[in-house]
């Protein structure tokens, strides 16, 4: 069994050993940093909303009498603006350039692609006020007002078409192309499917959980694998990496298991048990991609990782794979029925919003862009050592400090079940989040750092 195991591993090393050096990126360079640009003031504005949001729950009393400031208004801003401004913006931006880069292709219609980041801007700093403003269609993740939507999904189209033309005509094998293109393909059908109107009741909300998994698991997260794949090999100075059997199989079982989560929230809720099932089993296949693309990624890397001058660059990049495995877990709890029974409806809900936001996603981008500052920056000023520890620790604090909340308030509830007392209400209520005002502190300290 070892033997095969090496053997197995040899050959992944030598296939990925067949990469080839990479093109100048030419127009893909320019249009790239236009993007990453935006990208970081939106992420910015949302930095901006958490705040003020951690304040408030430190103290409700904080900016209180303006409506658009108030709790329900800057939770979903915040989300518009990180989600779409920052994350999607900032890996279009991003899958452009690497596959530019790896293709030997650059882009084509680079004035229509700054057009399509106008569109994109528009419509990411439209939804934010909208809502902040009350004009909201009131589902997660799809709060912004359907114009804006179509807005947002013609500048999809354009970003998607310019990455898969770069993709196509390019004869490399590329795990890098495969995700980059799998990545922008899917994600206008996704904003399709989960705009979808005249859709209410439960049905509805099984559309947006299928939207939320979907947007996560068939864009995000194969744009970021695309990202680690490019950034590694660029690290260690190595060819790019060529597919291979695991890389084969890691992008397959990513796309055929993670959209597939999104009953994992419905737990019980209307929904029948058959429903459920499937959360639950999906959520535990999820780890099996994880795995997959870690291990393809380690093979390929076999020796080359003394030769990493920018550790920063690369903690961040490992950082935010790792995280990856952290939102499996707190996915899985939240989707059986044992363990849902105690967090659910509670912190760690808002703890796995926090991890797409700020988790992996963002660490891997934020280790695209150091990478490559630059080519994108002209060798502007980058985040060091010291900014990853602070971005680290605030995330750790921030994500102990819910989980610690959303168990203190299940069990509560779920001893005032027990007894006869009900807690989730009238003085009960008071009594069981008077005791989580340490851990808000707590999350507050996190989010500023």
């Amino acid at each position: 069994m070892t033997s095969d195991t090496e053997a197995i591993a040899e050959e992944v090393l030598e296939e990925h050993a067949a990469g080839h050096d990479l093109a100048a990126p030419g127009s893909a360079c320019k249009t790239a940093s236009l993007y990453m640009r935006v990208s970081a003031g939106f992420l910015a504005l949302g930095l901006i909303d958490a705040v003020v949001l951690a304040v408030k729950r430190v103290s409700p009393d904080f900016l209180d009498g303006i409506a658009f400031l108030s709790y329900g208004r800057v939770v979903p801003a915040m989300t518009t603006l990180l989600l779409y401004g920052w994350l999607t913006i900032g890996l279009l931006g991003a899958l452009m350039y690497v596959t530019a880069r790896v293709s030997g292709n650059d882009i084509e219609d680079s004035t229509l692609l700054q057009g399509a980041l106008g569109l994109l801007a528009v419509a990411v700093l439209g939804g934010a006020g909208a809502v902040l403003f009350g004009y909201t269609e009131g589902r997660r993740y799809l709060e912004s007002p359907l114009v804006l939507d179509l807005v947002f999904l013609v500048g999809i189209v354009l970003v998607a078409r310019s990455v898969v033309t770069s993709a196509r005509s390019s004869h490399s094998k590329s795990p890098v192309l495969w995700y980059s293109a799998a990545a922008v393909t899917t994600l206008p059908l996704v904003i399709v499917v989960g705009n979808w109107p005249g859709i209410g009741g439960f049905t509805g909300q099984i559309q947006s959980s299928f939207y939320r998994a979907s947007f996560i698991g068939l864009f995000l997260a194969p744009a970021c694998v695309a990202l680690v794949y490019f950034v590694a090999a660029r690290l260690a100075g190595r060819p790019q990496f060529e597919g291979t059997r695991l890389s084969t199989l890691g992008i397959w079982s990513l796309g055929l298991t993670w959209a597939m989560t999104g009953p994992a929230e419905l737990t019980f809720g209307a929904a029948g048990d058959w429903l459920e099932t499937i959360g639950v089993i999906f959520s535990i296949v999820l780890f099996l991609p994880l795995i997959v693309i870690a291990t393809d990624i380690t093979h390929g890397m076999r020796g080359a990782w003394g030769n990493v001058v920018d550790r920063t660059s690369l903690r961040y990049l490992m950082s935010g794979l790792a995280m990856l495995g952290v939102f499996a877990v707190f996915n899985l709890a939240q989707s059986l029925r044992a363990s849902s029974a105690v967090v659910g409806y509670t912190d760690w809900v808002a703890a796995i919003e926090i991890i797409v936001l700020l988790g992996p996603f963002t660490l891997i981008l934020i280790a695209f862009m150091r990478a490559e500052a630059p080519s994108l920056f002209a060798g502007g000023a980058a985040p060091g050592l010291a900014g990853y520890r602070l971005a680290l620790a605030g995330l750790v604090i921030t994500l102990g400090a819910m989980a610690v909340s959303a168990l203190q308030t299940g069990f509560t509830w779920a001893g005032a079940a027990n007894s006869a007392e009900f807690s989730n209400f009238g003085v009960g209520w008071a009594a069981t989040t008077q005791p989580l005002e340490g851990n808000y502190v707590v999350q507050l300290v996190g989010i500023a750092l």
